[in-house]
This record gives structure tokens, sequence and C-alpha cells, in this order.
């Protein structure tokens, strides 16, 4: 991820708003060792530097730089306007204490404000982006009504709309009130995995970079089940991949869940000979470095124990690796039958956690209708 900025000095850095495909972007570390953050264009595989707003008929370019510092696994943004010709900014004349200063030019939104909101959108939208804000939510005189129907704690109900940073958070929650005004809690988490199982459905079905799959794993560990209570820092343990989570276990141990790339394929490979199937090269690989993770948080537990409160005994691992939709129905029995010989490891793939994700959500929505039908009665 790093040297980004030396790799794609050919390729052009501006991005244009309303012709450029915003899904195709995600959040990369720029030149290497630096603090800032850029998007790439996986797309286009090109850092972009510029978000071009606007073009006039001489050939001015508003645009709208964006960079971004991380803090505490979040980033928050840094915005820039400038007008531009050939990527140089552009001055204007102005009098000033009776003499003529050349000064960087104003900048009018006029005619590009709607590509200017749309780029505001999309980065509030962006679940690892937080945007500095005040105390204040701004909501319907619809909602208020509602709000004041609600037998439930006022106030809470206020903190809970001021913690959503997005529009469409803040309509997601209303959605969800509307659902069961008297199971707040319950209802709003119900709508937002609603919402990322339709995000998981489109990622598979555009079939998107594996980071932006790993990505949705991390910030939906719900999918998992109930087994698993929270997410602990993987760092404690020297795990610095940005593809492994660590979890606390119902029983209060800890466990390991590591994700690999969802392209990897085939997982097994047939051998014509002995018409059976092995696994290919990445598996084994994978298994030994988990292996190995395991290992290091058995020899660090009484470290852990001591410094960070983490109980670690016989730890277990979920491998997240390829797509089964990818697999005939001889490489699902051979995986099914491979799990079967590890030992503490389980092999799962992204449409394995897909169905799992479907299956919460429709267990939580059957129990919704339940409560409805009951209140008709």
């Amino acid at each position: 991820m790093g040297r980004l900025i030396k790799m794609l000095t050919n390729k052009s850095t501006d991005f244009i708003v309303g012709v450029n495909d915003f899904t195709s972007l995600e959040i990369r570390e720029g030149d290497s060792g630096g603090k800032f953050y850029y998007f790439y264009d996986n797309k286009e595989h090109r850092l972009i530097k510029q978000f071009v707003l606007d073009t006039s008929k001489t050939g001015i370019k508003t645009c709208c730089s964006v960079t971004f510092i991380q803090k505490e696994n979040k980033y928050t943004p840094r915005l820039e306007l400038s007008n531009r010709k050939y990527n140089e900014l552009q001055k204007e004349v102005v009098d000033s204490d009776n003499e003529t200063k050349n000064v960087s030019s104003r900048i009018s939104l006029v005619n590009c404000h709607q590509n200017f909101w749309s780029l505001i959108d999309y980065i509030q939208s962006l679940k690892q982006v937080e945007i500095p804000r005040g105390n204040w939510v701004a909501i319907s005189k619809t909602d208020k009504k509602l709000l004041d129907s609600i037998e439930l704690n006022k106030d809470f109900i206020q903190k809970v709309l001021s913690s959503f940073t997005t529009s469409k958070a803040q309509e997601l929650l209303i959605e969800a009130k509307k659902d069961d005004v008297n199971n707040l809690f319950a209802s709003v988490k119900h709508a937002k995995n609603k919402r990322a199982l339709n995000e998981i459905d489109n990622l598979v079905i555009n079939e998107v970079s594996e980071h932006k799959l790993e990505e949705w794993v991390k910030e939906n560990d719900w999918v998992f089940g109930i087994e698993y209570v929270r997410r602990l820092d993987a760092t404690k343990i020297g795990l610095h991949s940005d593809a492994d989570l660590l979890v606390e276990s119902l029983d209060g141990f800890v466990d390991l869940i590591e994700l690999k790339k969802s392209s990897v394929k085939p997982l097994f490979i047939h051998d014509t000979i002995h018409d059976c199937y092995y696994p290919s090269s990445p598996l084994p690989q994978v298994i030994g470095q988990t292996i190995h993770y395991l290992r290091v948080m058995e020899d660090q537990r009484l470290l852990l124990k001591s410094e960070d409160g983490l109980n670690v005994l016989k730890p277990r691992a979920k491998i997240v690796i390829g797509l089964s939709s990818a697999m005939c129905i001889k490489e699902k029995e051979s995986l099914r039958n491979f799990n079967d010989t590890l030992h503490n490891i389980e092999i799962l793939t992204y449409d394995e956690i897909k169905q799992r994700a479907r299956r919460i959500v429709d267990h939580y929505s059957e129990i919704n209708e339940d409560k409805k039908l009951n209140i008709i009665k």
C-alpha cells in the first residue's frame, strides 16, 4: 500500500465527479511512512489527489482535494478547494489599500454545487470516516412528533440520534423506530444488519476487491453469531496484518479469525489419477500461518492475562477464504471433509459468511413479524 505516489506518476490523479465511479474508491496509505491517507481508484489502479467538480469553457477546473489523517482506526478528512488550469493554481487581480495584488482566486460552487455535495455525501457515508460534529442534530417535524409519542426516555433517544454520523444513518434509525418503538436498540441493530446484508450481496455480485470484502467482515463481525461477545486488538499478540481479528468467545477466552483473499481459487484440485481432491497451495500456507499465530497466543498467555486481562486457553481459529460459488459439489464435499480433519481450525468461504448473515437477519425479521401479529391480536 505504500509508495503509491511513485507507482502512479504516469496516471491521472483527477477524479471527475459525475463521471467516475465512487464505488471503485477505497482509502489507502500515501507515501511510505507518511501520516496521510488518500483515496485510491481500484478500477483504474491510481491514486486520487483531487476531485474535479466542474471545468469551465476556458479550461479552469474547480477542484477539491481530500486528505485523511488516521486516529484510533478512524479517518478524519481534510478538504481543500482550488481553481486550477493545467494543474496550476489560478490567480486573480484584486484592489487592496489602493494597490493591486495577485491572490488566489475565490472559489465559487454555483455551477458545481450538486457535484460538491455528492462528494461530501459520499465521504460521510464511509463507515471508517469520522466527521467532526457538534451536539446538534436536525430532524423533521414528523420525526419530532414520533419522538414525542415514544414512551421511552427522550434524552436517550436524542443521544442515539446524535451518535449516528450521516443523514442516511439517521434515516435508518427513524425507520427502525417505526418498526418497533418499544425495542429501540434491537430495531436499530436489525435495520443496520439488513443494510449490511444488502452491502455484502452487492460486493459478492460485483466481484469487488478482496480488501473491501475483508473490510465488510471486520465491520460486521456479528455474522459469526452469538459465539463472540467482543472484538479485541490483534496487535497485542503481534498480529500486524490488517486481515487478522482477535475475538472473545462466550466462555471468556480469546479466539482468532483470519481473513484471506476472496479471489483464491481453486481451493481444491482434482487428482485425476486417484479421483480425489487435494488442497491447493494457498490453504496449507494459511493453515500453517494460523497454527503459528495460535502457538504465539499460547506462548504469551500469561503476559496477555497480566497486562491486558485476556484469557487464552486452547485458542480456536476461523479462516475465511475464497468463494463456495466457484466450487463444484465435489470441492464442497472435500472442504467439509478437510474441516473434519483439522483441530481447533475451521475454514469458511465468503459465501458462507453471507449465508450466515442472511439467516440471522431472516430470524429476527420473523421475530418482528410475530410481534406485530401479537399486537394486532
